[in-house]
Protein backbone atom coordinates (compact mmCIF):
# COMPACT_ATOMS: atom_id res chain seq x y z
CA UNK A 1 0.00 0.00 0.00
CA UNK A 2 1.24 3.57 -0.99
CA UNK A 3 2.28 5.43 2.03
CA UNK A 4 0.50 9.02 2.32
CA UNK A 5 2.81 11.90 2.12
CA UNK A 6 2.79 14.23 5.40
CA UNK A 7 3.81 17.78 6.06
CA UNK A 8 3.64 18.84 9.64
CA UNK A 9 3.12 22.95 10.41
CA UNK A 10 5.21 23.56 13.97
CA UNK A 11 7.45 21.67 15.57
CA UNK A 12 6.15 22.44 19.34
CA UNK A 13 5.11 19.84 21.71
CA UNK A 14 2.18 18.83 19.10
CA UNK A 15 3.94 18.82 15.96
CA UNK A 16 7.02 17.26 17.02
CA UNK A 17 6.71 15.56 20.26
CA UNK A 18 3.04 13.93 19.48
CA UNK A 19 2.27 13.92 15.90
CA UNK A 20 6.02 13.63 15.12
CA UNK A 21 7.17 11.01 17.32
CA UNK A 22 4.16 9.33 15.75
CA UNK A 23 5.54 9.71 12.21
CA UNK A 24 8.93 8.40 13.09
CA UNK A 25 8.09 5.29 15.01
CA UNK A 26 7.87 1.50 13.99
CA UNK A 27 3.79 1.56 14.85
CA UNK A 28 3.39 3.97 11.92
CA UNK A 29 3.57 2.17 8.46
CA UNK A 30 0.99 4.42 6.57
CA UNK A 31 2.99 7.87 6.37
CA UNK A 32 5.91 9.52 5.16
CA UNK A 33 6.95 13.12 6.35
CA UNK A 34 7.74 15.34 3.57
CA UNK A 35 7.97 18.75 4.36
CA UNK A 36 8.09 20.19 8.22
CA UNK A 37 7.16 24.13 8.71
CA UNK A 38 8.77 26.44 11.63
CA UNK A 39 9.01 29.86 11.75
CA UNK A 40 11.89 29.24 14.21
CA UNK A 41 15.44 28.84 12.89
CA UNK A 42 16.49 26.56 15.52
CA UNK A 43 13.52 24.49 15.46
CA UNK A 44 13.89 23.87 11.29
CA UNK A 45 17.81 22.91 12.15
CA UNK A 46 16.81 20.50 14.17
CA UNK A 47 13.96 19.24 11.99
CA UNK A 48 16.20 18.55 9.13
CA UNK A 49 18.26 16.44 11.58
CA UNK A 50 15.07 14.70 12.21
CA UNK A 51 13.39 14.85 8.78
CA UNK A 52 16.72 14.33 6.54
CA UNK A 53 14.33 13.60 3.36
CA UNK A 54 12.08 16.22 4.04
CA UNK A 55 11.68 19.49 2.87
CA UNK A 56 11.99 22.49 5.45
CA UNK A 57 10.48 25.73 5.39
CA UNK A 58 9.67 28.83 7.26
CA UNK A 59 6.15 29.67 6.16
CA UNK A 60 3.43 27.27 5.50
CA UNK A 61 2.54 28.94 2.25
CA UNK A 62 5.51 27.43 0.68
CA UNK A 63 3.74 24.33 0.79
CA UNK A 64 1.27 25.97 -1.83
CA UNK A 65 1.37 24.79 -5.17
CA UNK A 66 2.79 21.72 -4.57
CA UNK A 67 1.11 18.02 -5.86
CA UNK A 68 3.57 15.88 -3.72
CA UNK A 69 1.49 16.43 0.12
CA UNK A 70 -1.42 13.92 0.64
CA UNK A 71 -2.42 15.56 3.96
CA UNK A 72 -0.96 18.84 5.82
CA UNK A 73 -1.46 18.75 9.74
CA UNK A 74 -1.84 21.88 11.53
CA UNK A 75 0.10 22.15 15.26
CA UNK A 76 0.25 25.97 15.39
CA UNK A 77 -1.02 28.76 17.83
CA UNK A 78 -4.17 28.06 18.69
CA UNK A 79 -5.61 31.25 17.55
CA UNK A 80 -4.38 30.25 14.18
CA UNK A 81 -6.22 27.11 13.67
CA UNK A 82 -9.01 28.41 11.87
CA UNK A 83 -7.11 30.91 9.52
CA UNK A 84 -3.95 28.47 8.33
CA UNK A 85 -6.86 25.44 8.38
CA UNK A 86 -9.22 27.74 5.42
CA UNK A 87 -6.23 28.42 3.64
CA UNK A 88 -4.84 25.25 3.40
CA UNK A 89 -8.58 24.25 2.18
CA UNK A 90 -8.82 27.01 -0.37
CA UNK A 91 -5.67 26.05 -2.05
CA UNK A 92 -6.38 22.36 -2.07
CA UNK A 93 -5.02 20.33 1.00
CA UNK A 94 -6.71 17.91 3.09
CA UNK A 95 -5.85 19.09 6.59
CA UNK A 96 -5.64 17.34 10.25
CA UNK A 97 -6.05 20.57 12.81
CA UNK A 98 -4.85 20.34 16.11
CA UNK A 99 -7.47 20.82 19.31
CA UNK A 100 -9.02 23.39 20.07
CA UNK A 101 -10.42 22.74 16.18
CA UNK A 102 -11.48 26.62 16.25
CA UNK A 103 -11.54 29.85 19.29
CA UNK A 104 -15.39 30.32 18.20
CA UNK A 105 -18.15 28.29 16.52
CA UNK A 106 -18.48 30.70 13.37
CA UNK A 107 -14.73 29.53 12.93
CA UNK A 108 -15.14 26.21 12.97
CA UNK A 109 -18.56 26.48 10.61
CA UNK A 110 -15.99 28.62 8.36
CA UNK A 111 -13.30 25.39 8.43
CA UNK A 112 -16.73 23.11 7.62
CA UNK A 113 -17.40 25.60 4.67
CA UNK A 114 -14.13 25.48 3.16
CA UNK A 115 -13.40 21.75 3.48
CA UNK A 116 -16.77 20.83 1.88
CA UNK A 117 -16.49 23.46 -0.73
CA UNK A 118 -12.99 22.43 -1.95
CA UNK A 119 -14.16 18.43 -1.53
CA UNK A 120 -11.13 18.30 1.07
CA UNK A 121 -10.94 16.31 4.08
CA UNK A 122 -11.28 18.30 7.48
CA UNK A 123 -10.46 16.15 10.66
CA UNK A 124 -10.01 17.36 14.32
CA UNK A 125 -7.16 15.68 16.43
CA UNK A 126 -9.19 14.19 19.03
CA UNK A 127 -7.40 11.05 20.21
CA UNK A 128 -8.33 10.87 23.37
CA UNK A 129 -11.77 8.78 22.51
CA UNK A 130 -9.50 6.19 21.06
CA UNK A 131 -7.45 5.98 24.20
CA UNK A 132 -7.98 2.20 25.79
CA UNK A 133 -8.99 3.27 29.32
CA UNK A 134 -11.93 5.01 26.89
CA UNK A 135 -12.66 2.45 24.80
CA UNK A 136 -13.08 -0.21 27.78
CA UNK A 137 -15.46 2.28 29.28
CA UNK A 138 -17.56 2.56 26.28
CA UNK A 139 -17.88 -1.02 26.03
CA UNK A 140 -19.49 -1.23 29.31
CA UNK A 141 -21.59 1.24 29.54
CA UNK A 142 -22.61 -0.68 26.25
CA UNK A 143 -23.18 -3.95 28.21
CA UNK A 144 -25.89 -2.09 30.46
CA UNK A 145 -24.35 -4.17 33.39
CA UNK A 146 -24.24 -0.84 35.62
CA UNK A 147 -27.70 0.28 34.25
CA UNK A 148 -28.72 3.68 33.87
CA UNK A 149 -25.92 6.39 34.33
CA UNK A 150 -27.45 9.38 35.30
CA UNK A 151 -23.94 10.95 35.74
CA UNK A 152 -20.23 10.77 34.86
CA UNK A 153 -17.62 13.15 36.55
CA UNK A 154 -14.28 13.57 34.83
CA UNK A 155 -10.95 14.70 35.52
CA UNK A 156 -8.01 16.05 33.63
CA UNK A 157 -5.56 17.99 35.85
CA UNK A 158 -1.82 17.48 37.03
CA UNK A 159 0.70 19.62 39.59
CA UNK A 160 2.74 20.64 36.66
CA UNK A 161 2.78 24.28 35.77
CA UNK A 162 3.31 25.97 32.11
CA UNK A 163 5.35 29.02 31.38
CA UNK A 164 4.53 28.67 27.95
CA UNK A 165 2.17 30.93 25.10
CA UNK A 166 -0.17 28.28 26.83
CA UNK A 167 -0.57 30.57 29.66
CA UNK A 168 -1.57 33.78 27.17
CA UNK A 169 -5.06 34.64 26.02
CA UNK A 170 -3.95 36.41 23.14
CA UNK A 171 -2.93 32.88 21.90
CA UNK A 172 -6.19 31.66 22.66
CA UNK A 173 -4.70 29.60 25.30
CA UNK A 174 -6.22 28.52 28.31
CA UNK A 175 -7.35 24.65 29.79
CA UNK A 176 -11.12 25.32 28.28
CA UNK A 177 -9.39 25.26 25.20
CA UNK A 178 -5.80 23.28 25.67
CA UNK A 179 -6.99 20.08 27.50
CA UNK A 180 -11.04 21.03 28.10
CA UNK A 181 -11.55 19.21 24.06
CA UNK A 182 -10.68 16.41 25.30
CA UNK A 183 -13.21 15.44 28.27
CA UNK A 184 -15.57 17.52 26.16
CA UNK A 185 -15.17 14.74 23.19
CA UNK A 186 -15.24 11.91 24.93
CA UNK A 187 -18.80 13.23 26.44
CA UNK A 188 -19.84 13.72 22.81
CA UNK A 189 -18.75 10.08 21.78
CA UNK A 190 -20.62 8.91 24.72
CA UNK A 191 -24.06 10.63 24.65
CA UNK A 192 -24.09 11.73 21.51
CA UNK A 193 -24.75 15.76 20.26
CA UNK A 194 -27.56 17.38 23.59
CA UNK A 195 -30.79 18.28 22.30
CA UNK A 196 -30.91 20.74 24.78
CA UNK A 197 -28.00 21.68 27.19
CA UNK A 198 -26.96 23.51 30.05
CA UNK A 199 -23.50 25.06 30.89
CA UNK A 200 -21.88 25.98 34.25
CA UNK A 201 -18.63 26.80 34.29
CA UNK A 202 -16.01 28.34 36.61
CA UNK A 203 -12.99 29.69 35.28
CA UNK A 204 -10.18 30.78 37.69
CA UNK A 205 -6.44 31.38 37.15
CA UNK A 206 -4.37 30.87 40.24
CA UNK A 207 -0.63 30.68 38.47
CA UNK A 208 1.11 34.01 38.59
CA UNK A 209 2.70 33.56 35.27
CA UNK A 210 0.17 34.60 32.27
CA UNK A 211 -3.50 35.45 32.10
CA UNK A 212 -5.23 32.23 30.74
CA UNK A 213 -7.53 30.29 33.57
CA UNK A 214 -5.40 27.28 34.84
CA UNK A 215 -8.21 25.71 36.42
CA UNK A 216 -11.95 24.92 34.83
CA UNK A 217 -14.77 23.14 36.33
CA UNK A 218 -17.70 22.23 33.91
CA UNK A 219 -21.05 20.64 34.59
CA UNK A 220 -23.46 19.73 31.05
CA UNK A 221 -27.12 18.76 32.38
CA UNK A 222 -29.14 17.57 29.30
CA UNK A 223 -30.99 14.81 28.04
CA UNK A 224 -28.37 13.36 25.69
CA UNK A 225 -30.18 11.43 22.08
CA UNK A 226 -27.98 8.38 21.69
Amino acid sequence: MKKLNVAIIGQGRSGRDIHGEYFKSEANTKYTVVAVVDELEARRIRAKEEYPDATIHADYTELFGRTDIDLVVNCTFSQQHAPVTIDLLNHGFNVVCEKPFAKTYEDGCRMVNAAEKNGKMLNAFQQSRFAPYFVKIKEILASGILGEVIEIHSTFGGFSRRWDWQTSLDHAAGNVRNTGPHPLDQALALFGFADDISVFSKLACYNDFGDAEDYAKIILSSIFSQ
